[in-house]
């Protein structure tokens, strides 16, 4: 009885520690190329994604089984197409989102600050303003403790 009493404990004690992220990221691959070989100038979801290149809805673009890029003043991509290594094999450039919640916590509390989550969406955007950054930052902070945990990270907008 007690075997199965400890076997019980430590099962949910692993489920607590370890859990699936469902969320992924798409960056852009090589030189702004996604991994269809079509160009993107920020991330390369199938649809939208947030500031941190995550939670793509769709998904990321893919179907290559490799990327190259060629050309020094005019860049052209080229797709070595998955049907030509063997049947059915495509490369997944999608990052899970654990890894990029992981590299965004400098602090290492698990949690993402407010600091922290703009400094990486300006990283990532030059472009993007502040103002979208702070009002995703929000949106994303469910409980409005001002940190958002991986649980409020891995969340479609």
């Amino acid at each position: 009885m007690s075997i199965g009493f400890v076997t019980i404990l430590v099962t949910v004690c692993l489920l607590v520690i370890v859990r699936r992220v469902g969320a992924v990221c798409c960056p852009r691959i090589v030189y702004g190329y996604c991994g269809d070989c079509s160009f993107s100038y920020y991330a390369c979801g199938v649809g939208s994604c947030d500031r941190l290149k995550c939670n793509c809805e769709g998904g990321c673009r893919s179907g290559c089984a490799k990327v190259t890029v060629s050309g020094f003043w005019t860049k052209k991509c080229n797709c070595e197409s998955a049907r030509k290594r063997s049947a059915g094999i495509s490369m997944d450039y999608s990052i899970d989102a654990s890894v990029v919640f992981s590299d965004t916590d400098t602090d290492r509390n698990e949690q993402l600050s407010r600091d922290e989550y703009i400094r990486a969406a300006k990283n990532l955007n030059r472009n993007a303003r502040s103002e979208d950054i702070h009002a995703e930052f929000t949106e994303k902070d469910k409980n409005g403790d001002n940190m958002i945990s991986l649980d409020e990270f891995d969340t479609k907008m």
